[in-house]
């Protein structure tokens, strides 16, 4: 390297130095700033993973749920209707003006004195502008109603009535999400623990391919034993490649739900079992018409429904409002004008071929519908009650089953094993045996956790499922 080129580097080194400790400050704070914040509930594992319980997973979905943001905005958006009709009845009040430039102006002169002189002392005549070349115009105009045949009056029960639908509309959204991430979780927790049933086989089938090659080489079975259980051992891994991709999938869903990326590393667990509600089933059925925002929104639909009918009927009413205004116009020229007035103005339609019998129709028709819509709630709502409920008592029932099938296979296979052994039987026997085993066993985890998601489902259709909020230990 000649003097030249050392002397070049030598002049860029401190440079790209000082580049890089600007750079080093700037690309940190970027990484911190691209850093996830998790609330603080939310418990995070050994390898940064979130590890999540059912009711985590709710309170995360109510924390972060687009959904359920557009219907808070829904609700400020009634507000501000509301608002709208309240000021309905107060003083309004404008003001308007102009400034206009007019031209060619025109005037005319008057006659000299008797003493020849003008108004400036010259032999002419006093000239007089009789048109300006500009115009000033203000005008002040306040109104405010007195009677309305009680429209006022409607609109803003209305708009009451519209907010009191809007936020019951988040209650409906807010119960469907708590359910719809109780469900997720536990779908999550099922497929892992069926992930486990099929590791199980994979590991007992791995065992039996392994006997039957120590038998086959101590001439005890026939090639074909291995063969078999070298398929079954196949077979069986391929299910559970099945399940860990429903696993993998389930958790993609729940990201979704609770708004997090898809590459966000989360595991369920188990949380504080769900609590069954009490009572009987017409009692059941009560609690869940009191409860559910869909009942109260289907009501608040007929009650909007029948101001409609009102608000129909005054629709040829008379309408009675103050009035006043004050209006000043200044001419270049000649002196300014003002004017001003006060009064009462009155207006009542008289003849409207029909429309306000056809809006009558309507909003008659609007309120039976209502009608309908409010009965037909809170059948489905009965519905669904009944059918929990049917749910549990199933959930239940096959959970004392399956538990007495996984005994029974779990026996069943010992003594294929013995006989295998033995030599008493064939290997298919054990493959069956393995088999059902591992249907017993999922048999069992989906009753019991088809019994936790029923009573996640009755809670949610009586409108009683909330989520417990407890907070972790600082990580």
């Amino acid at each position: 390297m000649n003097k030249v080129t050392a002397r070049a580097w030598l002049a860029v080194v401190p440079l790209v130095a000082l580049a890089l400790l600007v750079m080093v400050p700037v690309a940190a704070q970027e990484v911190v700033d691209a850093a996830p914040v998790y609330p603080n509930y939310v418990e995070i594992g050994p390898r940064g993973e979130l590890i999540l319980t059912p009711d985590v997973v709710a309170r995360l979905a109510l924390d972060r749920n687009l959904q359920l943001a557009a219907a808070g905005a829904g609700i400020r958006e009634a507000q501000g209707r509301l608002q709208q009709a309240r000021s309905a009845e107060g003083f309004t009040a404008s003001i308007s003006g102009a400034i206009v430039r007019m031209g060619p102006t025109t005037s005319f002169e008057l006659p000299a004195g008797e003493d020849g002189g003008g108004a400036d002392g010259g032999g002419g005549g006093e000239a007089i502008q009789l048109s300006s070349n500009h115009l000033e115009t203000a005008t002040l105009q306040v109104n405010k109603p007195i009677y309305t045949s009680g429209r006022i009056e409607l609109g803003q029960g209305m708009a009451r009535t519209g907010v009191l639908a809007a936020e019951l509309t988040e209650g409906s959204v807010r119960r469907a999400l708590l359910l719809a991430s109780q469900e997720g979780a536990y779908a999550v927790l099922r497929l892992k623990q069926l992930e486990g049933v099929a590791a199980s086989r994979v590991t007992a089938v791995s065992e039996h391919v392994r006997l039957s090659e120590v038998m086959e080489d101590a001439g005890v079975v026939a090639h074909f034993e291995v063969v078999q259980a070298q398929t079954e051992l196949s077979n069986s891994r391929q299910d559970l490649i099945t399940v860990q991709t429903g696993v993998k999938q389930a958790r993609a869903s729940l990201c979704n739900l609770v708004n997090f990326p898809q590459t966000t590393e989360v595991d369920v667990t188990d949380g504080p079992p769900p609590t069954q509600p009490e009572g009987d089933l017409p009692t059941l059925i009560d609690q869940a018409w009191a409860n559910r925002p869909e009942v109260r929104l289907a009501e608040t639909g007929l009650a909007i429904a029948r101001m409609n009918t009102k608000l129909a009927r005054a629709d040829m009413g008379w309408n009675v409002a103050l009035t006043g205004s004050y209006a000043r116009q200044s001419v270049a020229g000649l002196t300014g004008q003002y004017s001003w007035q006060a009064g009462i103005a009155f207006e009542k339609p008289l003849f409207d071929s029909g429309t306000r019998k056809g809006k009558i129709a309507e909003a008659l028709a609007g309120v039976a519908a209502a009608e309908l819509q409010l009965e037909k709630t809170q059948e489905d709502i009965a519905l669904t009650v009944a059918q929990q409920s049917l749910a549990i008592d199933e959930a239940v029932e096959k959970i004392a089953t399956a538990a007495q099938g996984v005994v029974e296979a779990r026996e069943r296979r010992r003594m294929a094993q013995l006989r295998y052994r033995e030599g008493v039987t064939q290997g298919v026997e054990v493959l069956d045996a393995d088999t059902a085993l591992a249907a017993a066993e999922g048999n069992l985890v989906n009753a019991q956790y088809d019994l936790q998601l029923a009573i996640v489902r009755l809670q949610a259709a009586m409108g009683v499922l909330d989520v417990t909020e407890q907070e972790v230990e600082p990580q």
